[in-house]
């Protein structure tokens, strides 16, 4: 896949992942949240944050 701003100094775009978490442990709401951030990061995404 092309990279989508070509490796120039811009904000990507911004995007919002929800997560909907029932009954999970830390270690796992930790993985997913760092695996979507880790998508975001390879797609040149800026995931936006909300709450602590």
């Amino acid at each position: 896949m092309e990279p989508l701003t070509e490796h120039r100094p811009v904000s990507g775009p911004v995007v919002y992942g929800f997560l909907r978490l029932v009954r999970v442990s830390q270690a796992r709401k930790d993985a997913l949240v760092a695996s979507l951030a880790e998508y975001c990061r390879s797609h040149e995404l800026q995931l936006a944050r909300h709450g602590p």
